[in-house]
């Protein structure tokens, strides 16, 4: 599909009345959300995307792709020509910058979920009837000069801890090389991570460097932060591992 014309940018008070001349009648998602949209505008600014004939803004956006409380809604007559698509590339290359390896989004009104399901997320099962799609994104990672180390991070379900004599399947799994940097830390080549777990329950890492394995227990304990898991806004990731292996003579 051709790449529509126009850009994103950040929303100005005149785009505020223009938007607003959508609302389609009382009822509709659009309408619904608008008090909240305004006020949400006020506090934190939201983006628009702005028709390069018109230069008016024909569809906009406030929240993050990594929490449901977030909207992107496209102007009724100017919905199937790309537009939403290219404002979530937009959206999607931010989350990168961030450094930001969860997304997670609901899809409202549920014939959304279509469209979300072509830009890359899913529905888990156990999400499905909430509408919450879910998209890990990759995030690679320049690597420092030196030798290369082969790094395994996998992540499950806390019962791995307590039953290791059974085979757990593990939740996520990562083999991808890393390098120490001036600090001694094994820079790992991408950020990876794991969505968290429902019902209370707690995800388990477990990090091999070169075969061995340098740590395997809950995310959340401070041996885990001290070894270079990091808490994000859905689950926990890791870019690189404080831990010092010894040079082979």
């Amino acid at each position: 599909m051709k790449k529509p014309n126009g850009g994103v940018r950040a929303a100005r008070d005149s785009d505020i009345p223009i938007i607003e001349a959508w609302l389609p009648p009382d009822g509709d998602t659009l309408a619904m959300n608008w008090n909240t949209t305004k006020r949400v505008y006020r506090q934190d600014g939201m983006l628009v995307w702005e028709d390069a004939t018109s230069q008016e803004p024909v569809a906009y956006f406030w929240g993050t792709l990594n929490t449901t409380d977030s909207i992107l809604e496209v102007h009724p007559r100017q919905k199937s020509k790309g537009i939403g698509r290219a404002f979530v590339e937009h959206l999607l290359e931010l989350s990168r910058s961030n450094g930001e390896p969860l997304l997670e989004i609901e899809a409202a009104p549920p014939s959304s979920e279509t469209f979300w399901v072509k830009m890359g997320f899913e529905f888990p099962g156990d999400k499905r009837a909430q509408r919450i799609g879910r998209r890990m994104l990759n995030l690679p990672q320049p690597l420092p000069d030196g030798p290369r180390l082969e790094v395994r991070v996998s992540f499950f379900h806390e019962t791995a801890l307590y039953a290791v004599e059974q085979r757990h399947p593990a939740l996520a799994e990562y083999v991808l090389f890393g390098a120490h940097d001036v600090n001694g830390a094994i820079v790992l080549s991408e950020k990876v991570a794991c969505f968290s777990l429902e019902g209370g329950r707690d995800l388990a890492v477990r990090v091999e460097v070169e075969g061995r394995t340098v740590y395997f227990d809950k995310a959340k304990y401070p041996e885990g932060k001290a070894l270079g898991v990091t808490r994000c806004e859905n689950g926990y990731a890791i870019s690189a591992v404080t831990v010092r292996i010894p040079e082979s003579s």
